[in-house]
C-alpha cells in the first residue's frame, strides 16, 4: 500500500464520518437489544432477514484479499486464476450441503459457537476444548492478517511518519470496531457489514470502471500478454496446463471446504431469522463469485499487461500501484480511488470484527 499518492483532508474527512458512523450504529445496536442475554448479543435474537443476513455473509466472505492477494495470484499466473471463481462458488456448495440441517438442529439446541455443536454431537469435553482451541487460534491468525492489512493501509495512505500510520491505523480501527462490537455484538457488526457490503459491491463497480477507462478494452491487454507469451516463454493468456487443472481440482475441494467452515460463518447461520431466509442468502451468495473474481481477475491481468516486472512478494502490491496510476490519471479517477479505498478498508474491517466477535463468544 506505501505506492499509492498520500490521501488529502477531503479524503480523509469521507473517511471519517465513515468511520464515525460506524460507533453510531453501535449505540443503535445497544439500545435495539431485546434482552441480555449470550443469544441476544452472539446472534442477534431472532436473528437477521434475507437482506442483511446476506450482506453480513457477502461483507464477511469478502475480505482484502480479494482486492490484493487475488489481484497479485492472477498477476502472476494469469488467466489460470479464474479458477477463484470456482472455488468460491465451491464454498457456497458446502454451505448448502450442511447449513439448512445445521440450521434446524441449532434452533433446537441454543447453539451460540461452533463449539456447542461439537459438545452436543459428540459429548467430548477434551473434544470440544481441543477443537475450541484450534478455531480460536485461526481465529487470532486470521485477525491478526487483516489488522496488519488495515495498518499497511493507512500507512500508505498518509503522509506523515510511515511507523506512526501504522501503528496508529491498527489502533484507531480495532478500537473502532472493538467499541461497535461490543455495543451492539452480532448485531451491530451485522449493520456495519451491511453497509460495508453495500460499499464492497459499489467499490467492485468502481474498480471496474477505473481499469476500462485507464488501460481500455481487455482484449487489448490480452493481446499483448499473448505476444509477451510467445516472447518470453510465459503462459499468462494461455489455458490452463494439466498440472494447472490437478492445481484446480486442489483449490476447489481444500478452499470449498475451509471456507465454508469459518467460525464466524457458521455462526451467521446459526443467526439467520428463518430457513427461508437463510436458503435464499445462500441462493444469491452462489452468483457473487462471477462479478468479484472476475473483476478481481481482470485487474490482475490489465496490470500484468501493462506494470509488468514485479516477482514474488513484490506482485502483491500491484493493486496500490494500479490505484497509484489510476490517482495520477486524472481528478475523477483521484476521487473514485477514494470510494474505492474505502472499499477495501470496509472488507478488511466487516472481516476482522467478525472474527473477533466469535473469538470473545469461545
Amino acid at each position: 500500500m506505501d505506492v499509492l499518492m498520500p490521501f488529502g483532508a477531503g479524503a480523509w474527512i469521507f473517511i471519517g464520518i465513515y468511520l464515525t458512523s460506524l460507533v453510531g450504529i453501535g449505540i443503535v445496536g445497544k439500545r435495539s437489544r431485546l434482552e441480555d442475554s449470550l443469544s441476544d448479543f452472539y446472534l442477534a435474537g431472532p436473528g437477521f432477514g434475507f437482506t442483511i443476513l446476506f450482506l453480513t455473509l457477502f461483507a464477511t466472505q469478502y475480505s482484502g484479499n480479494t482486492f490484493f492477494a487475488f489481484t497479485g495470484a492472477t498477476y502472476r499466473i494469469g488467466y489460470a486464476w479464474i479458477v477463484s471463481v470456482h472455488f468460491m462458488t465451491a464454498v457456497i456448495v458446502c454451505y448448502l450441503i450442511y447449513a439448512p440441517h445445521l440450521y434446524v438442529v441449532a434452533k433446537i439446541r441454543g447453539y451460540v459457537t461452533p463449539s456447542d455443536y461439537v459438545e452436543d454431537r459428540y459429548g467430548n469435553k477434551v473434544l470440544t476444548i481441543i477443537v475450541t482451541l484450534t478455531l480460536i487460534v485461526v481465529l487470532c491468525n486470521f485477525l491478526l492478517a487483516q489488522l496488519m492489512a488495515m495498518g499497511r493501509a493507512m500507512q500508505g495512505l498518509a503522509e506523515f511518519n510511515q511507523d506512526v500510520a501504522y501503528i496508529g491505523g491498527v489502533v484507531v480501527l480495532a478500537l473502532i470496531m472493538v467499541i461497535y462490537g461490543t455495543l451492539g455484538g452480532l448485531r451491530a457488526i451485522a449493520w456495519t457489514d451491511a453497509i460495508q457490503g453495500v460499499i464492497l459491491a459499489l467499490g467492485f463497480g468502481v474498480l471496474l470502471i477505473l481499469l476500462f477507462d485507464r488501460y481500455g478494452p481487455l482484449a487489448d491487454a490480452t493481446q499483448i500478454l499473448m505476444e509477451r507469451d510467445l516472447s518470453d516463454g510465459t503462459r499468462k493468456a494461455l489455458p490452463p496446463t494439466n498440472l494447472q487443472f490437478r492445481e484446480w481440482l486442489s483449490y476447489i475441494l481444500t478452499a470449498g471446504l475451509a471456507v465454508s467452515l469459518y467460525p464466524q460463518a457458521i455462526q451467521r447461520i446459526y443467526a439467520a431469522r428463518s430457513a427461508i431466509a437463510l436458503r435464499r442468502s445462500l441462493a444469491v451468495m452462489a452468483f457473487m463469485p462471477l462479478p468479484t473474481m472476475i473483476i478481481a481477475v481482470i485487474a490482475g491481468i490489465m496490470a500484468a499487461a501493462y506494470i509488468p516486472g514485479l516477482e514474488g512478494a513484490a506482485s502483491d502490491q500491484i493493486f496500490g500501484r494500479v490505484l497509484r496510476d489510476i490517482q495520477a490519471h486524472s481528478v475523477i479517477g483521484y476521487g473514485l480511488v477514494v470510494v474505492l479505498l474505502s472499499a477495501v478498508l470496509a472488507a478488511m474491517m466487516s472481516t476482522a470484527d467478525s472474527a473477533l466477535l466469535s473469538i470473545s463468544s469461545m
